[in-house]
C-alpha cells in the first residue's frame, strides 16, 4: 500500500526519508529554477520591445493541477511542490 499523507507519522517520516535530495534537486532544477532564469533572460527583450513602441510582451508562466490538487502521494511530493507557484 502506498504511504500517503494520511498514512502514520511513523510511515510518513520513513517514506520522506527515504526519498533522494537528488530527486527534489532535479525536479526544483527543471520546474523553478529553469522557469526563473528563462524568465531573467528574456526580460531585457521585452525592454528593447517597450522601447521599439511594439508594447512591452508578457510572460506567461503555467503551473500544473498537480501543485493544486488533492494528492496525498508521498512519492510525488517534490513535483507538487514545484507545480504550486
Amino acid at each position: 500500500m502506498p504511504v500517503t499523507l494520511d498514512s502514520s507519522l511513523e510511515d510518513l517520516h520513513h517514506a520522506l526519508k527515504s526519498q533522494k535530495p537528488e530527486d527534489w534537486d532535479a525536479t526544483m532544477k527543471t520546474n523553478v529554477t529553469s522557469v526563473y532564469f528563462t524568465v531573467v533572460s528574456f526580460l531585457p527583450l521585452l525592454g528593447a520591445a517597450a522601447k521599439k513602441g511594439d508594447g512591452r510582451g508578457s510572460v506567461v508562466i503555467t503551473g500544473s493541477i498537480g501543485g493544486l490538487h488533492n494528492d496525498k502521494r508521498v512519492e510525488n511530493l517534490h513535483y507538487q511542490a514545484s507545480k504550486a507557484y
